[in-house]
């Protein structure tokens, strides 16, 4: 593990130590804040932190290449500071995730539509295909009324 002083170009020529699958590449200047080498030549940036009951959690913040050294640590000291205060990045993400996609809802809704509309078959046909191709993927905190305005547009 060991402890350099990450800059843009040092991130660019750095390589995985022989021998190993992945080396770590400590941040001298912001706690927690590492470069993941692995042997096939990938790079990753990410933050280790404790959460409130003490376990070691790594928040992966981007790979090399997606964002530059820059992003990457002003990222890891936004969630430096989040962690300082007694916030947990992991767990907001995980809450993120939780929230249904539209594609889940429509299923429900068409399962529950079945059951009791005389015309299923033409709502089953717009919804597939109109409104599961647009908004299928989209989570539900996300859709608001001026996406779907925009949209209907």
């Amino acid at each position: 593990m060991p402890k350099e002083q990450l800059t843009a170009s040092y991130c660019a020529n750095v390589r995985c130590e022989p021998g190993k699958k992945k080396t770590d590449v400590w941040d001298t200047i912001t706690t927690g804040f590492l470069l993941e080498c692995r042997e096939g030549g990938g790079k990753t940036y990410a933050l280790r932190y404790f959460d409130s009951g003490g376990r070691q959690r790594q928040y992966k913040i981007g790979r090399f290449g997606d964002i530059s050294f820059d992003q990457a640590r002003k990222m890891a000291k936004t969630l430096r500071a989040e962690v300082v205060m007694g916030g947990d990045p992991a767990v907001r993400k995980e809450e993120k995730k939780a929230v249904l996609l539209y594609g889940e809802l429509a299923q429900q809704h068409l399962a529950h539509a079945k059951t009791y509309q005389r015309s299923y078959d033409t709502t089953e046909m717009y919804m597939r295909r109109h409104i599961v191709p647009r908004w299928g993927k989209v989570r539900l905190t996300d859709i608001g009324s001026q996406e779907v305005t925009k949209w209907l547009a």
